[in-house]
């Protein structure tokens, strides 16, 4: 994937998880500070590696077995699309982090994407107080025809879901947002397309939702990186 559209995504994470984290009062409601840059590490699924541990990075990697991560340091697993790649800490903030996984060809010049974002929260907010903070998010980083959908769950977690289009170095996306607050943190899973590819690519996003996992707060480290 060329690094305009790469870059295209990972500013959009940045600025949505930036003001977010400053609107639901991360870190004492002050805005994050870059602490990661994103992991070299990459693994395509249907190679002959049976179950890969990505190298060390600043921040702790994932456990990638064909299509299926596993990261307890964040308190997630997922089956991801068959032939996408993971490009894990895309962005890792004081107590925000996001992974990515990447469809293998671009489409209408940009690389889809179904990316995972965790931020902690200061405190208890319910799932309706904390999708009203996405949604003042959204609409501050220029969300057009934002269009917001409740009844859905994910992980056993009520879900509200945010579709709106959004511009990008003269790139213009279509996003999905899946929205939902469990064990102790908020959550967003967010696929970004070409305008009207949904057809092609919001039954994979089911299907990652569909596997989506919480794993037992135990098993969960804090966001923030070491050092």
């Amino acid at each position: 994937m060329s690094r305009v559209r790469r870059l295209a995504l990972i500013v959009t994470i940045a600025a949505t998880a930036a003001l977010g984290a400053a609107a639901c009062g991360g870190r004492g409601g002050q805005a994050p500070t870059p602490k990661a840059t994103p992991a070299s590490g990459t693994v395509v699924p249907g190679t002959a590696v049976v179950s890969t541990v990505v190298p060390n990075t600043p921040f702790p990697q994932p456990t990638i077995t064909g299509n299926h991560v596993e990261y307890p340091s964040k308190g997630y697993s997922v089956e991801f699309p068959e032939g996408w790649t993971v490009d894990s800490n895309v962005l890792a903030y004081a107590g925000v982090t996001a992974d990515a996984f990447f469809a293998p060809e671009e489409v209408a010049g940009l690389q889809p994407s179904i990316s995972v974002s965790r931020e902690d929260l200061s405190e208890a907010l319910s799932p309706e107080t904390y999708l009203q903070e996405k949604v003042k998010t959204a609409q501050a980083v220029g969300a057009e025809g934002l269009d917001v959908q409740g009844g859905s769950t994910v992980a056993g977690r009520e879900a509200s879901i945010l579709n709106y289009g959004l511009t990008r170095d003269s790139v213009r996306l279509e996003k999905r947002e899946v929205i939902f607050v469990g064990s102790g943190h908020g959550w967003v899973i967010t696929l970004t397309i070409p305008p009207g590819q949904g057809e092609t690519f919001y039954p994979l996003l089911e299907a990652f939702l569909g596997s989506f996992e919480l794993l037992a707060p135990a098993q969960a480290a804090p966001t923030s990186p070491p050092g």
